[in-house]
């Protein structure tokens, strides 16, 4: 895959916040979106967020899955610009 060619970059129960975002950050532009989907105990752990060139948490949204009712969240990161 080429890197930082890719505007957003989605992922559903794959890992810790921490991994994903690692595996993530190469493959985004700047100005790119990682949107993370987490069960309702996805809470953001701080530490997790804590690592070189970690992207900036920008939004949470606590949703509810049709079909079900299961309740998500999603959260949505900017990588910072250097």
């Amino acid at each position: 895959l080429p890197r930082h060619s890719f505007d957003c970059v989605i992922t559903r129960a794959v890992g810790s916040i921490k991994h994903v975002l690692e595996l993530s950050l190469p493959y985004v532009k700047k100005d790119a979106q990682i949107i993370l989907m987490r069960g309702r105990t996805g809470a953001v752990n701080i530490d997790e967020l804590e690592f070189p060139n970690a992207p900036k948490l920008m939004k949470e949204i606590n949703l509810i899955l049709p079909y079900g009712g299961q309740d998500r969240k999603l959260l949505i990161f900017k990588p910072e610009v250097s």
